[in-house]
């Protein structure tokens, strides 16, 4: 199998997208399996196949913590999970907030906005990603602290890949963290027939190109993508945003999430961009 390094297998937007602030939306949803964002670079062998084997190793750790949430739903230990309310989860949420995880607003629904909160809280803590609230997660929140960034000055977008983080950082300090799901690290065909490597490139960027809407690129649809790589990697909202590596090199967000950024302003253009 021919594996390249990329020239032209980008997720940049076709030329029928207009320009900064000029995507157009559009009320469908894309299509969950066709809409990854594109990356290419050629990884050594050994390289791909310990980070391939890291994502195997999180699935499989996030299967065997399914199990064992089951064992402690049996045995009446404190879960909390999607779907459930009430005064607990509104703390739980406030703790969340008061630590920096973004989750949209406190009132006591465990939505898929405090899921994504707390997968984001495993992440940076060390735990297994499943985004249910179970006794090793509430240890942590009792005495755990902001998630820290790399950045000590000015005002940087961390992406941290192997905790599966965003960090809004102001002068080292986090403002927010969000979940993202990160480049696979697998082989993929684009469908210029080559076969490319899902990799989102680790170094320090600055964010050059934003579209605000739908934008389609080679391997699907983005949604109001913030561009930071020139092969076309983007941080964007997305209708799935899994606890592993999913996509084909961009930075998944929840379609909220990217919504509040744009919104607060979070990610301007210019502004600097650290993968590690």
């Amino acid at each position: 199998m021919l594996v390249l390094p990329l020239t032209a297998a980008g997720c940049v937007p076709d030329s029928s997208a207009s320009g900064e602030g000029g995507g157009a939306e559009v009320a469908a949803q894309p299509d969950p399996d066709r809409s990854v964002p594109v990356r290419r670079t050629a990884l050594g062998g050994s390289a791909r196949t310990k980070r391939q084997a890291a994502g195997n190793t999180l699935r499989d750790e996030n299967k065997d913590e399914r199990e064992s949430r089951r064992s402690q739903e049996l045995a009446g230990e404190r879960l909390l999970r999607p779907g459930h309310k009430g005064a607990s989860v509104r703390s739980l949420q406030q703790r969340l907030e008061e630590l920096g995880y973004w989750l949209g607003r406190s009132d006591g629904v465990y939505s898929t906005l405090t899921e994504q909160a707390v997968v984001a809280f495993q992440g940076a803590e060390g735990l297994v990603r499943d985004g249910v609230a179970g006794p090793k997660t509430f240890a942590k929140l009792s005495n755990a602290g902001p998630p820290r960034a790399r950045s000590t000055k000015g005002d940087v977008i961390e992406i941290d890949k192997s905790r599966g983080l965003i960090l809004i950082a102001e002068d080292g300090k986090v403002r927010w963290a969000y979940h993202t799901s990160t480049g696979t690290n697998e082989p993929y065909q684009h469908p210029n027939g080559q076969t490319y490597d899902a990799d989102t490139p680790s170094g320090k960027w600055k964010i050059y190109r934003q579209i605000d809407g739908w934008t389609t690129a080679p391997l699907g649809r983005l949604w109001r993508p913030k561009y930071f790589h020139t092969d076309g990697i983007a941080l964007h909202g997305f209708s799935s945003v899994p606890p592993y590596p999913a996509s084909h090199g961009c930075a998944r967000l929840s379609m909220q999430a990217i919504n509040f950024i744009w919104s607060h302003d979070l990610a301007p253009k210019g502004r600097s961009v650290w993968v590690y």
